[in-house]
C-alpha cells in the first residue's frame, strides 16, 4: 500500500508514510516471534503471504478499509 501511494501518479506522501510505518511495525513483530521460537528451540516454518486481490486502491479510504480487514484477520489468527 505504501508503494502505491508513493507513486508519482498517486502522490499521497502522508498515506505512503503511514503504510510504511505500519510495515516497519509488523516487521518488528514478526522478528520478535521468530526470535522467541528460536529461543525456545523451535523450528521456524514460513509460508507465502498472498497480496490482497485488489491492489488499485482508488482512494485512501478504500486502502484503510482493506488494511483494517487485514488487521482484524491477523488478530483472530493470533
Amino acid at each position: 500500500m505504501a508503494a502505491y501511494f508513493g507513486r508519482v501518479d498517486v502522490a499521497l506522501p502522508g498515506c505512503e508514510s503511514f503504510f510504511m510505518q505500519m510495515h516497519y511495525e509488523e516487521h518488528k513483530h514478526a522478528l520478535k516471534f521468530l526470535d522467541y521460537i528460536k529461543m525456545r528451540g523451535g523450528k521456524v516454518h514460513l509460508c507465502t503471504v498472498s497480496p490482497p486481490d485488489d491492489q488499485d486502491w482508488k482512494c485512501p479510504l478504500h486502502a484503510f478499509k482493506v488494511n483494517l480487514r487485514i488487521k482484524q484477520f491477523e488478530f483472530i489468527a493470533i
